[in-house]
């Protein structure tokens, strides 16, 4: 079975059919033809990939281990998809994960990307995702051959193939599943799943939510957990069974005889007490778990404690920053506001009362009014601030009184102004003050 047979018709991806959007497969839906009623759940039929309507990516938040575990609605719908995708795109013709073409894997992966997405990870292609995928792929065989073919005729069965399933494959699936290998592996299996004391009692919930659902109980950090505790919590008997309690009653006094150890998984309660783990996985931690998936979990998470520590350290600096701003802004704005009260005092002296201005008119008009030296520092001080601020505050403009200073045109000097938004503090004198500069 190492060798795949693509027929036409087949929902198998041949190198042509590789080069195209599986999206357009979205109603080649594997599943059983059976109409035998069943207390169990049936097969998810997913959700149709509709062309040129993209649906938005549900995003997911990971632990340090790689596993989503938040929001748990989107887990549970990438789950959903997953093992639609799984029954739907990968061949049931091949014997083991690991003989399927390269291209329909990446093709899956690449269907899961369009729908799905790990925060903080540039691509769903992850360990985690592959596993899973070689976990649906295998239950979905499993269960096809639970249904169709155990203690059955291979000449009966293999007439009509499942629902949307190819019949060559079909056929090759059935000589496999009948052959001295594959009895042996499955009569292997079958005892050892009688000789299991400790069934999970999740149900449809991962390890790896049920593991952060305990942290935030115990209000302490998912990396806090440990194995021994998720491993007690996932094999919770439902009912009392003498042997599985006897095991938990070993683990516990494990924990407590050697605290120290809970966090070495080579010698800690689990491998002590349940055994050695089987290469590629560790009990309890659940799906996609190994030791270079740890190893590099502890690396990324010393990342980035550092970045946290970092950017806590930026963020403090920062506020330090703006409370040392808003402190010599407001003594800035003070000064200048008692500096232009000060002015307008000047201002009013100088300005002429209109009984004044009338008797002597023709003087009046021939004299030229500068501003005072206290008006042009006024003026650097306010272009200073200005300059720092990039623009005016509108609270400050509001007081800026309308000032003229001298500028040499030709052979005579001429009055411009150099601030012309009018101060509301001046009052009524400001016209005169603006005809006594203008006149």
């Amino acid at each position: 079975m190492d060798s795949h047979y693509s027929p036409g018709g087949s929902n198998s991806l041949d190198d042509d059919q590789l080069n195209e959007d599986m999206g357009d497969d979205a109603t080649n839906i594997p599943g059983s033809s059976t109409s035998a009623a069943s207390k169990k759940r049936g097969p998810s039929i997913g959700i149709e990939e509709i062309e040129g309507q993209p649906r938005p990516k549900l995003v997911m938040q990971t632990n340090r281990k790689g596993q989503p575990v938040t929001p748990i609605e989107n887990v549970s719908e990438f789950g959903t998809r997953l093992g639609y995708i799984a029954r739907r795109d990968i061949p049931i013709c091949y014997d083991d994960w690991r003989h399927i073409n390269k291209a329909i894997k990446d093709k899956v992966i690449k269907t899961l990307g369009r729908q799905f997405v790990f925060e903080y990870e540039k691509t769903i292609d992850t360990d985690y995702t592959r596993q899973k995928l070689n976990e649906a792929w295998r239950n979905y065989k499993h269960k096809l051959y639970e249904t169709f073919v155990e203690d059955e005729d291979p000449s009966l069965v293999k007439e009509v193939a499942p629902r949307n399933i190819p019949l060559e494959d079909w056929h090759k699936f059935v000589d496999y599943c009948n052959t001295d290998k594959f009895k042996a592996m499955s009569e292997r299996n079958k005892m050892n799943r009688e000789q299991q004391i400790m069934p999970s009692s999740l149900g449809r919930t991962s390890i790896a939510i049920a593991r952060n659902k305990l942290a935030l109980e115990k209000g302490i950090p998912e990396s806090e957990i440990t194995r021994a505790d998720s491993y007690m919590l996932i094999h919770k008997p439902k009912e009392t069974v003498p042997q599985s309690q006897e095991v938990l009653n070993s683990i516990k006094n494990h924990i407590s005889e050697h605290p120290e150890l809970q966090y070495d998984l080579s010698e800690d309660a689990i491998a002590t007490v349940v055994g050695p783990d089987k290469r590629g996985r560790y009990r309890g931690l659940g799906t996609g778990v190994c030791k270079t998936v740890l190893r590099k979990g502890d690396s990324l998470m010393k990342k980035n404690d550092g970045l946290m520590e970092a950017n806590s350290l930026l963020e403090r600096r920062m506020e330090t920053m703006e409370a040392n701003m808003d402190a010599k802004m407001s003594r800035h704005m003070e000064e200048v506001r008692g500096m232009f009260m000060s002015q307008r005092g000047a201002f009013n002296d100088n300005v002429p009362s209109p009984h004044s201005r009338a008797s002597h008119h023709s003087t009046a008009r021939k004299q030229k009014i500068g501003p005072s030296l206290r008006a042009q520092q006024l003026i650097y001080l306010l272009a200073g601030l200005l300059r720092r601020l990039n623009e005016a505050p509108p609270h400050l403009l509001n007081f800026m009184p309308r000032v003229a200073c001298e500028k040499r045109v030709g052979g005579g000097m001429q009055m411009i102004p150099s601030i012309s938004r009018e101060a509301s503090l001046v009052g009524p004198s400001k016209h005169a003050l603006g005809d006594s500069l203008s006149g």
